[in-house]
């Protein structure tokens, strides 16, 4: 279960293996093989790897598991093991703290068979500079933490592109210093079509969402983050005919239980590197056939259904 400590409450924002030995385990040879070549390598190859593949590593992919990608896991994206647990720390204002994200997607852990916790620092309308700025969150960020999930406020990356994501830089090093762990943006979504920010920056909502998908893809490219996609995910949603599932809260701008079920799916998946499908929790509320077609969305923004035919 996820464990939640708010530092705010929410409120409307303006938005083993181990390589091959050198040594050699015979005094007279110098390799402990029947080659009787020198080489340390304990096969009969003479190569120095102790493995057919030549390369050093003692398992002939140069990873230390099957899939000879490098990261130590099946899936080859650099996560580590998903079978590992994975303690998440969400930090952002009241998008995150909606309808409880992060106990959300550790619902969804516990429902997946992975076992994941999370605690959330939220602060209402908060800039990423207000979290650089606050003693419990640069106090938590030397926390031992797997993972850091941050939200950006949600006009910010929009009307203030470049101090966003120096900001992102900022934070991305702060927590590299801590010992750091993987950090994930939580790229967010535009307003609803007719709110009256979208008129107050002369765009509508396909604009809006087009700035702050770029927004975060260059912070997460100048910062060396993953990217969370929960916009591309709520674009995809309102473009389904069922009609649409209400992802939008009255305001038009902060999500419905709808909407936080999805960015939850988003990124657990990322973050578990496993499908929202193969979850089964639902929250309390949401229907079930809306909870299916939101997990079917999550799982194609995160390539893990092609939904080509």
């Amino acid at each position: 279960m996820a464990s939640i400590a708010c530092v705010d409450q929410p409120q409307s924002p303006a938005d083993a293996e181990t390589s091959s030995e050198t040594g050699d385990g015979d005094p007279a040879t110098g390799d402990g093989d029947p080659s009787g070549d020198g080489d340390g390598d304990g096969d009969p190859s003479g190569d120095g790897d102790g493995d057919p593949s030549g390369d050093g590593d003692g398992d002939g992919d140069g990873d230390g598991d099957p899939s000879g990608d490098g990261d130590g896991d099946p899936s080859g994206d650099g996560d580590g093991d998903p079978d590992q647990p994975i303690d998440v720390l969400f930090i952002g204002n009241s998008y995150t703290a909606y309808n409880d994200l992060a106990e959300l997607v550790a619902e969804l852990g516990a429902g997946a068979g992975v076992e994941l916790s999370a605690e959330a620092m939220t602060v209402g309308g908060a800039w990423v500079e207000d979290h650089l700025m606050n003693p419990e969150i640069l106090d938590a960020l030397g926390q031992p933490y797997d993972a850091v999930v941050l939200q950006g406020q949600s006009v910010q990356p929009v009307i203030a592109t470049f101090e966003f994501q120096a900001a992102v830089v900022e934070f991305s090093e702060l927590w590299a210093m801590g010992g750091g762990g993987r950090l994930v943006l939580y790229q967010t979504w535009p307003r609803a079509e007719g709110h009256e920010v979208l008129d107050q920056l002369g765009i509508d909502q396909l604009e809006m969402y087009e700035a702050l998908a770029s927004a975060y893809q260059g912070a997460a490219d100048m910062s060396g983050a993953e990217l969370g996609r929960v916009g591309d995910a709520w674009m995809s949603a309102l473009a389904l005919d069922d009609p649409p599932i209400e992802l939008y809260a009255d305001d038009g701008s902060h999500p419905t239980l709808a909407g936080s079920f999805l960015a939850a799916c988003v990124l657990f998946g990322q973050l578990a590197d496993t499908p929202c499908g193969a979850s089964e929790f639902t929250p309390p509320g949401l229907p079930e056939s809306d909870a299916d077609q939101l997990r079917a969305v999550a799982d194609i923004t995160n390539n893990f259904i092609n939904p080509s035919p």
